[in-house]
């Protein structure tokens, strides 16, 4: 299972490095029964108030809370930090990781419940009317398979140096998967 933990984190991490989003650290370990992983981003100072919740912040969403956007500092920081096509960036590394763990084992893509709360809340506050009428879930699926087509095996290289040392810093995933800043 820590295998499988360590493809979904793998996903999210080589695509983020490659679409340019920047990876602080990649780390995966195990909550008793339970494998659990994360990737920090690297997109500066302000980026940890930015950050989506953990939860998705499903309370926070419009339909729950239409003065949700007023309400969460985390909106105004995170549209400012990731404009546009940079949001769209971050939606095709959120759904890359289910999408990855689905390959190995298809019955996980049903596991993900953070990972599909995170990427309703980047649909629902950071991306425009425009990109959401344009189905944004949908094109940044295709992107991230196309891009899981193309970067499997560095995918694979990283989950499998994850599995082992639990943790990489961005410098040794740009190592790993041949990128340079």
């Amino acid at each position: 299972m820590l295998f499988d933990t360590a493809v979904h984190e793998a996903a999210h991490a080589v695509l983020a490095q490659i679409l340019g989003l920047g990876v602080r650290q990649v780390k995966v370990w195990r909550d008793g029964v339970v494998c659990r992983g994360r990737v920090d981003l690297d997109l500066g100072p302000e980026w940890p108030e930015a950050e989506p919740p953990p939860d998705g912040g499903m309370a926070m969403s419009p339909q729950a809370n239409p003065d949700a956007e007023a309400c969460d500092p985390r909106v105004a920081a995170f549209q400012r930090l990731l404009p546009g096509k940079m949001a769209m960036d971050y939606l095709t590394m959120s759904v890359a990781g289910r999408m990855a763990q689905a390959r190995i084992r298809p019955e996980a893509e049903a596991c993900a419940g953070a990972d599909i709360a995170t990427e309703q809340w980047v649909i629902d506050f950071a991306l425009s009317e425009r990109q959401r009428r344009l189905g944004a879930r949908e094109t940044a699926t295709a992107i991230a398979n196309l891009l899981l087509d193309r970067y499997w095996d560095e995918v694979v290289r990283v989950a499998l140096e994850l599995r082992v040392r639990r943790r990489l810093d961005g410098a040794q995933i740009q190592t790993i998967i041949g990128t340079t800043p």
